[in-house]
């Protein structure tokens, strides 16, 4: 009966963990589209640019573009196609010196808009909104067409990601060994603030963003942190692997039964009378 009760209890851990880390992988495929869209919008925008093209891009197309590489992949002919919007967007609103390339890009303008439109819908943008981006990039066309520079956005988050970015690779530097050779199905152990001992399992490590999820016996999370929390935690929280986890419960139970019956039995042999 034991044995039948620990094996429930094992499957509905293995479910209940296997459920978490189909989320976390889910997370990690956001995360993974969010990193390249950013990528590919660092590419496309200058430090200053229109600021209809920069809300455009920013506000809309970022979510369009992540949408994209989640449901169709970073390879397939949508994103290539979606990817072309933002560019001949971005192009749209370069000054040109010759009336003839001022034209042709004029005449382009609709094909353009008929685009960005069927974006917009994708993810559903909220219509108010965006009639006013519109708007605002139809002043800022006029605007290049007389050849007149449109009025300027400074692109901030470029400069937040390469801040983010920086102090990533300075905090890569501080990782522990153990951090680094902790493998999926290991258990650790650390003491928390208050001092009573904490216990999990590394159940994911992600191969994309730095992430690893632990969790309890029974499969419930216990802790989502990166690798240099963790290594914090070797460090600061005296915290360590436990080996000797992975011997069988049974075996386990058994010895210890076994331990405690032969503890009684010499106590009982002491006090027997000679």
């Amino acid at each position: 009966d034991f044995s039948d009760y620990l094996h429930r209890e094992e499957q509905a851990a293995a479910l209940a963990e296997e459920r978490l880390n189909q989320l976390a992988r889910g997370q990690e495929q956001l995360t993974a589209a969010r990193e390249k869209v950013s990528r590919e919008l660092d590419r496309l925008m200058n430090d200053r640019m229109p600021v209809a093209v920069y809300n455009i891009l920013n506000d809309v197309w970022r979510d369009v573009l992540t949408l994209v590489v989640l449901r169709e992949g970073k390879d397939s002919f949508a994103w290539s196609r979606t990817l072309g919007v933002a560019e001949r967007l971005v192009d749209s609103v370069r000054l040109r010196s010759d009336e003839w390339e001022r034209q042709k890009v004029n005449r382009e303008i609709p094909l353009l808009l008929a685009d960005l439109r069927e974006g917009f819908f994708s993810v559903s943008y909220d219509a108010n909104k965006t009639a006013a981006m519109f708007k605002q990039l139809q002043l800022c066309h006029i605007s290049v067409f007389r050849g007149v520079s449109p009025q300027m956005q400074p692109v901030a988050w470029k400069h937040e990601q390469r801040q983010s970015s920086s102090t990533r690779e300075q905090g890569n530097g501080s990782k522990t060994r153990a951090t680094e050779t902790l493998e999926v199905g290991q258990w650790l152990s650390w003491a928390e603030q208050d001092g009573k001992e904490k216990r999990a399992k590394l159940s994911w490590r992600s191969g994309i963003a730095d992430l690893l999820l632990f969790v309890d016996c029974r499969g419930r999370k216990v802790i989502e942190m990166n690798s240099d929390d963790l290594s914090n935690l070797f460090r600061n929280a005296h915290a360590r692997v436990i080996q000797e986890i992975d011997e069988p419960i049974m075996d386990r139970v058994m010895r210890v039964v076994y331990d405690m019956l032969r503890q009684t039995a010499s106590e009982r042999s002491s006090n027997m009378p000679a």
